[in-house]
């Protein structure tokens, strides 16, 4: 069984560093305090506040640091009381990570205004003594969530003007808008491929169906992404394109073999770790091929 891992916090920052990644201290370091100097000087300087504060937290705050639960930008609509549960939540289990949800009423989805996510991501950040890391389901850019700003279109029209370049755009301009409302992480590019017409879960949310096409513009979008400074996950590993079950209301299965998933399916997310994506999220899917005793050839 293949489950949706988002883990990627403070803790982990300290992990990259000793690895030789600088970005996720680099882009978190940019809500410690101002920086000055040159970049090496600055990612040092950050650094250095990373393995203090790590060596500070309790074994219990280490694990709290992996943790991601979920926020909204409304608080001020449903009441005192819940935002009063989420502040205890993140003091009491020292909650590393928060992610953006929405409320759904009978017309749908219950978007945020860019003001109310800023005004809460900022108290959210002096609730806590590490900060948070914010993420967000943002694959059409920051409308994924908020009302009242410019709407993208899904990723298979991107991909259907064969642009890397306007990909780029696209990954940039996502990046600069969520980070102006508090938002690191980007759970985006969709790396999957849109393999099999009867997909439920895919579809549009697909550069495509050509893996190399995919590939270049998921790394179009982290290049974009980068340069401004946000976070980027690659989805849904191994590839949920070609399943017939959508994902979030049973489990799906990916019965590929073990051959047509490395030809095929894997190809955007190999591009997407050599582009330096910061995190992979896994399917919520059996992947019988991963499990052993699986055929190699279809």
């Amino acid at each position: 069984m293949i489950v949706s891992l988002r883990l990627t916090t403070r803790a982990c920052v300290y992990l990259a560093i000793v690895l030789g990644s600088s970005r996720l201290a680099a882009t978190l370091g940019r809500d410690i305090g101002g920086q000055s100097g040159s970049h090496e000087a600055a990612v040092q300087q950050q650094s250095e506040w990373v393995e203090q504060t790590f060596q500070r937290l309790t074994l219990e705050s280490k694990i709290g640091q992996l943790i991601q639960i979920r926020y909204y930008g409304d608080y001020q609509k449903e009441g005192a009381a819940n935002y009063a549960v989420l502040r205890d939540s993140l003091q009491r289990y020292h909650i590393g990570s928060v992610v953006l949800g929405m409320h759904f009423d009978r017309s749908g989805p219950v978007r945020s205004s860019p003001v109310e996510v800023a005004q809460i991501a900022n108290e959210l950040q002096h609730e806590v003594d590490v900060p948070l890391l914010m993420a967000a389901d943002i694959e059409r850019g920051v409308a994924s969530r908020l009302s009242s700003v410019p709407s993208f279109p899904w990723p298979m029209a991107f991909g259907a003007i064969h642009s890397p370049d306007e990909v780029e755009r696209f990954g940039a301009i996502t990046a600069r808008e969520a980070r102006a409302v508090g938002i690191h992480w980007a759970l985006a590019p969709v790396a999957d491929l849109n393999s099999n017409p009867a997909n439920p879960v895919i579809n549009v949310r697909s550069f495509g169906e050509d893996p190399e096409q995919v590939g270049a513009n998921v790394a179009a979008f982290i290049t974009g992404a980068h340069e401004n400074g946000m976070i980027v996950t690659a989805k849904h590993f191994p590839g949920n394109g070609d399943t017939t079950t959508d994902s979030h209301r049973a489990v799906a299965s990916i019965d590929a073999t073990l051959l047509h998933l490395e030809s095929i399916e894997f190809r955007p997310f190999t591009v997407a770790i050599s582009s330096g994506v910061d995190s992979i999220m896994l399917a919520h899917a059996r992947v019988p091929a991963l499990a052993g005793g699986a055929p190699l050839t279809r």
